[in-house]
């Protein structure tokens, strides 16, 4: 099952009315200037297992941090996906000296992730680049890093093929930065729309969803960008892309766009017990979803839908892997899957005299095995003296004729 979450990148933060199910990471910084980075989000989503500043004391540290997907039964599954989430802010200004300070801050975070090989998984690197055109070192450390090309980033629109991003009015649909061509009191930017700077990257796995964490196809988006602003601001002419009071809060609060991304995440459905079951033929083992208002269920048997299996339990009776489909909000998630091994009924074979004497103990046996149990059943001249529901009993025997000794060994 996959449920979407999103990424996004906002250089002062947008309001988010009457929710309050966001949650911040805490605020550092290390350099001598108080500008850090800030990690917000959804806390019915995920959870922030840790957070660690990289160092980069000339300008200003970028940051690290190792979310984890609240999924709906994880205390039931134990099952979650961690996401790593890398912010930064780099030197700003196009001065040969200012690219090279990007780059050391870009191969800074790209030695700390090849020294972290927890954070090599699921990982999106997101913030304010600063960088101009793709050519530049910093772009080419992040998306091309020699050193192990293996933990090397995607750029979702990378695929557009641009050489120049500055003042190119072709890239005029992915620019996000300046929402102004004058000066505001705030003495934020002003030039108008012509620079990308405000990056989403991640890494390939998440291109495939080959880690569980996706990329939702065509989701990369800039709030506020309708392509008509190259060298213009984001009000004039009139912008229709989102509602007028969240256009005018942009020109108002910041000089860059928020650059967003959906991502989906899969999490498994739960069924218990979660171990292989063993039973006899002929004998059946309960399976029991978990349960979640609002949700149906379908049991499948090697991944075939059991027709009418859509209660929260199941009676397996044959061998197989068993999972359940469950349905929530319109999305399917798939259990983890639970084995059944049916075995053959035992066939005890009992060790013992067969030519016996009156009134003398005698033991009859069979191969015992661990976890069953034994019913023994003798014929009316002898008696059990010792051994009922063990492998091995004690019989003494009276009278004449013909005695029989029978078990009922049963697999528990």
């Amino acid at each position: 099952m996959w449920r979407r979450i999103r990424a996004f990148i906002a250089q002062w933060g947008i309001e988010h009315d009457g929710v309050t199910s966001y949650a911040a990471a805490n605020f550092t910084y290390t350099a001598t200037a108080n500008i850090g980075n800030m990690l917000y989000y959804n806390s019915q989503k995920l959870a922030l297992q840790a957070q660690y500043a990289i160092p980069f004391a000339s300008v200003r540290e970028m940051n690290h941090y190792r979310l984890y997907y609240l999924s709906p039964n994880l205390a039931q599954t134990h099952d979650t996906i961690f996401i790593n989430v890398f912010a930064m802010h780099l030197k700003s200004s196009s001065s040969n000296a200012d690219e090279i300070t990007r780059q050391l801050m870009a191969a800074t975070l790209m030695n700390y992730l090849d020294n972290t090989p927890s954070a090599q998984i699921n990982t999106i690197v997101l913030g304010d680049s600063n960088i101009y055109n793709p050519s530049e070192e910093a772009y080419q450390t992040f998306t091309n890093y020699t050193s192990n090309p293996s933990i090397s980033f995607t750029d979702p629109l990378g695929a557009l093929g641009f050489s120049s991003w500055h003042d190119n009015s072709a890239f005029a649909p992915y620019f996000t930065q300046s929402t102004r061509n004058s000066s505001l009191s705030d003495g934020g930017a002003t030039g108008g729309m012509d620079d990308r700077f405000d990056l989403i990257l991640h890494d390939p796995a998440i291109s495939s969803g080959a880690e569980r964490v996706e990329i939702v196809a065509n989701s990369y988006r800039a709030i506020g960008q309708d392509g008509l602003r190259h060298n213009q601001n984001l009000i004039n002419p009139t912008n229709n892309s989102a509602p007028s009071n969240i256009i005018n809060a942009l020109y108002a609060m910041s000089d860059h766009l928020p650059v967003i991304v959906d991502v989906s995440v899969q999490y498994l459905a739960a069924i218990t017990p979660n171990q292989t079951q063993s039973i006899c033929m002929g004998d059946t083992t309960w399976l029991y979803a978990h349960t979640s208002a609002g949700s149906s269920y379908q049991w499948l048997h090697n991944d075939i839908p059991i027709t009418g299996a859509t209660d929260t339990v199941w009676a397996a009776t044959q061998s197989g892997s068993y999972t359940v489909a469950v349905t929530q909000n319109g999305n399917t998630f798939i259990s983890n899957p639970v084995l059944v091994n049916v075995l053959p009924q035992p066939q005890p074979i009992i060790m013992g005299m067969t030519t016996v004497c009156s009134q003398i103990a005698h033991t009859y046996s069979i191969l015992p095995t661990s976890g069953h149990q034994y019913n023994w059943t003798i014929s009316a001249n002898g008696t059990i003296t010792s051994g009922q529901n063990t492998p091995s009993i004690t019989v003494i025997w009276s009278g004449g004729g013909v005695g029989t000794v029978s078990v009922v060994e049963t697999a528990f």
